[in-house]
């Protein structure tokens, strides 16, 4: 497995992260979707600056900003905060009080469904024109991630560490 492989695995993993926790089909408890946001935004920005690409850069340090000004829960230094609000108060729960006109946006499926609005979320279709720009094979990008937790089952009766 060479580097690209490796990145663009860590990329789908991320974005899988991102999407259990704007959808309602996972019964996450609000302090874990802010969690799970807030290690989404760590990985990117990290990335975003370990490959210097300007377009990602420009992506994620916009999102960052507008969760700074409006949903600052979402973010590691604050991520804490969301254990201050009552259910209900970080997410829209109630399909009926969301944003009625909100339309399936093209970077992300059922977005009407989310629990997050788009503009505060990581777009992979962005991500992945990106590193197409400059010479990355991103195919895999599309692909759903799917975790392997039979073997680590398998590893972790058979460690030591048990």
């Amino acid at each position: 497995m060479n580097s690209d492989e490796v990145l663009i695995d860590l990329l789908r993993l991320t974005f899988a992260l991102q999407d259990m926790a704007i959808s309602r089909n996972f019964n996450l408890s609000d302090s874990h979707r802010c969690h799970i946001h807030s290690i989404v935004a760590g990985f990117l920005h990290l990335f975003s600056h370990l490959k210097a690409i300007p377009a990602i850069c420009t992506h994620v340090e916009q999102v960052i900003k507008t969760r700074v000004d409006k949903a600052k829960y979402l973010l590691p230094e604050y991520c804490h905060l969301a254990n201050n609000y009552n259910y209900g108060e970080l997410f829209i729960h109630d399909k009926e009080n969301g944003n009625k006109s909100k339309e399936n946006s093209p970077s992300r499926q059922n977005s009407a469904d989310n629990l997050v609005d788009d503009e505060l979320l990581f777009n992979k279709q962005v991500i992945s024109e990106a590193l197409q720009t400059t010479g990355h094979d991103t195919l895999a990008l599309n692909t759903p991630f799917q975790s392997n937790c039979d073997g680590m089952k398998f590893f972790l009766f058979k460690s030591n560490l048990n």
